[in-house]
């Protein structure tokens, strides 16, 4: 009887030390989300004040403008994204691929380039449509710049 006594308890103080353990993990992924979530938040807050000061838009186009520019670079990150997976899998398998495996990623790869600057094009003329021509290119001038500036803080 005692004994069914004591290994009730520690069954019950295994449970807890469990949930204990779960929550310590669970907690520390969701601070590493968090971090994560205000890192990224940061950059765009970055993105919009260097991109709206090199554009000089007015607030009547900035209010036009971020909508339509923040749909743009969402759909080229996945393209950029399928782009850069397509890069890893051939880095990660050459070794096993056939020359035709090789073939259809590369075309794979030209696909989705092609799809970027597909993309940028349409996109151009909904820009064009807000904002004129100089200032379209130096939203391209200030992709390039904020790239570079984010890879000099990174260093």
């Amino acid at each position: 009887m005692l004994y069914n006594l004591f290994r009730m308890k520690l069954k019950k103080g295994i449970s807890i030390l469990v949930l204990i353990a779960i929550s310590l993990v669970w907690s520390g992924i969701t601070k590493a989300q968090t971090v994560k979530e205000r890192i990224i938040s940061n950059i765009e807050a970055q993105r919009v004040a260097f991109f709206t000061e090199r554009m000089k838009l007015t607030p009547a186009q900035a209010q036009k403008f971020w909508p339509i520019y923040n749909e743009y670079n969402f759909k080229r990150t996945k393209l950029t994204a399928e782009e850069a997976r397509l890069v890893n899998y051939f880095k990660e398998n050459s070794a096993t691929m056939s020359e035709n495996d090789i073939d259809a990623t590369i075309k794979k790869i030209i696909q989705t380039r092609k799809a970027i600057t597909l993309l940028f094009e349409n996109y151009n003329q909904r820009f064009r449509q807000i904002l004129p021509a100089d200032k379209v290119m130096k939203l391209i001038l200030a992709e390039v710049e904020f790239r570079s500036v984010l890879l000099q803080k990174i260093k």
